[in-house]
């Protein structure tokens, strides 16, 4: 299919190399998600499918940056770097301490490791996040936008400035309180446990303490460290975003438990 639009000739061949890119996209999760219900799809099948859809979403949101500089002739780092942000205003928002609680409930062991165990390496085993997201930062203009630094394949946000712009951002789906809170993350847990239903066992069993334990590195991240570069606090986003992605798929799996039916025979034929 062809876009109808006029438009300059190379704004519109990159508008449709978009639009074929997304619809491979599309394309390549539903073929993932039928190998993931077929027993007879081998474990280097799967790996690259996983490859592939961890790969693509940074991919894609860096070409749409190029796209979206085309058609508002503006710099590509208003794009991509406002993406990171709503990307940690929604984690922020969806953020519930009583599903990292049932995490910790659900495991055998009463700190499981999550930030340090195999789950992630053998789900992204080619590395797909670290290259797409190096790609991204190589190709992206070397310039400062909204207190984000990059230095080679580092990316870094001063503390006080996350917060400003996280602040600013006025999402609807987190609140100010909420990104008060995140950026000191006992009180996050203090909020939530307000409305916990299962207050009483969250109490019972020492459940701030657990899961503060738990997410010690996520939080030893949020926390950030003294630059000397910048003599101030800074994040690493890098590092936020690979801690964000690791905790929210252990929830999410959590939840998908028994969503997914293999195939029988039949149904593969």
């Amino acid at each position: 299919m062809l876009l109808k639009i006029d438009v300059q000739e190379n704004t519109y061949k990159k508008m449709h190399e978009s639009n074929l890119l997304f619809r491979n996209y599309c394309i390549e999760i539903k073929v993932a998600s039928e190998h993931i219900t077929r027993s007879d799809i081998s474990q280097s099948s799967l790996a690259d499918d996983f490859d592939n859809l961890i790969y693509k979403p940074l991919f894609l949101t860096h070409e749409s940056g190029k796209l979206y500089a085309l058609l508002s002739d503006t710099n590509i780092n208003e794009f991509i770097f406002n993406g990171l942000l709503s990307i940690f205003c929604e984690h922020i928002g969806k953020l519930k301490i009583r599903d990292v609680f049932a995490l910790i409930k659900n495991k055998e062991t009463n700190e499981p490791k999550l930030f340090e165990d195999d789950v992630f390496n053998n789900l992204d085993a080619k590395g797909a996040f670290e290259r797409s997201l190096n790609r991204l930062l190589e190709e992206t203009d070397r310039c400062f936008y909204k207190g984000f630094h990059i230095y080679g394949r580092t990316l870094v946000i001063d503390k006080e400035t996350l917060w400003t712009n996280l602040i600013s951002m006025r999402s609807a789906i987190v609140t100010n309180d909420a990104i008060n809170a995140w950026f000191n993350f006992p009180a996050f847990i203090d909020i939530q446990m307000k409305d916990m239903k299962d207050n009483d066992d969250f109490i019972n069993n020492n459940g701030k303490d657990r899961v503060l334990s738990m997410l010690k590195p996520y939080i030893d991240v949020i926390n950030g460290y003294k630059s000397q570069i910048h003599n101030k606090v800074v994040i690493d986003v890098k590092r936020l975003l690979i801690m964000i992605i690791r905790l929210d798929i252990a929830i999410e799996s959590q939840k998908a438990i028994g969503m997914v039916k293999p195939a029988s025979a039949d149904e593969r034929l």
